[in-house]
């Protein structure tokens, strides 16, 4: 069968610029709307959507960061907060809601220019016909289940390794290598089909990443380029990533 689609997205960000000394200070509040419209033809099944699916979103994002040199691969010390929250609007369909809260800290690290940065997240979905998505990050190395609700802990230590300055032609520039050092820990409640009950599950990560600061054709936006190597605690297993 065959349908056709029609989607209108709008949305309001004000930005606050609240920086001050060595302190660079963001808030920004934003409160976003979304309609789509789906027509099939008669041949589509009952449970494709015919109609109207609309839904609202609204966060708030606010961050405070000492400034920081060229050379640091973090800031010193900050910390960053987001707060989303979503629901469906009446419809043909719904995506139930969703609310999140995520939290990010900055320490200084053991040497100059090397950082650490930590990352704590919590969501909660009340799913319906479809699902929102994930608004937090799952453990790395894993792959996005449904669930009910997630908790997110992970720490990530960066240091540099070289500045090799290495010029082709003006074509590829490398600026730096660099290597970071994580461990992360999931936790989420899965529902069971058929049941009113919940499976706990807990997913643990380490691991490594290895990131190339470049820049191409001599444009001034830096570019990062880098694998990561995984280590799946919960079933002893390697996944290598770009």
């Amino acid at each position: 069968f065959s349908y056709k689609q029609s989607s209108l997205n709008f949305g309001v960000d004000v930005p606050f610029d609240l920086t001050h000394g060595k302190w660079i200070r963001f808030l920004q509040p934003s409160i976003n709307y979304n309609i789509t419209i789906f027509n099939p033809d008669q041949k589509a099944h009952e449970s494709f959507p015919k109609g109207i699916l609309q839904y609202a979103n609204a966060s708030i994002y606010f961050h405070q960061i000492i400034k920081k040199s060229e050379q640091d691969l973090l800031p010193n010390w900050g910390f960053i907060t987001s707060i989303n929250a979503a629901t469906s609007l009446p419809g043909v369909k719904s995506y139930g809601s969703t609310w999140s809260v995520i939290q990010r800290i900055y320490f200084p690290g053991l040497m100059p220019n090397h950082g650490l940065k930590t990352y704590l997240a919590f969501q909660n979905k009340s799913r319906a016909d479809y699902s929102f998505s994930d608004q937090i990050r799952l453990s790395r190395g894993y792959t996005s289940v449904i669930n009910n609700t997630m908790f997110t802990i992970s720490a990530d230590y960066l240091m540099p390794i070289a500045y090799p300055d290495f010029n082709l032609a003006n074509i590829f520039y490398l600026k730096r290598i660099q290597t970071a050092l994580f461990y992360d820990q999931s936790q989420l409640t899965i529902p069971i089909d058929n049941s009113n009950t919940d499976m706990i599950q807990n997913l643990r990560s380490t691991g490594m990443e290895l990131i190339l600061d470049t820049h191409f054709l001599n444009f001034i936006a830096p570019i990062q380029i880098g694998g990561r190597t995984s280590y799946l605690l919960n079933n002893q297993t390697l996944k290598l990533e770009l």
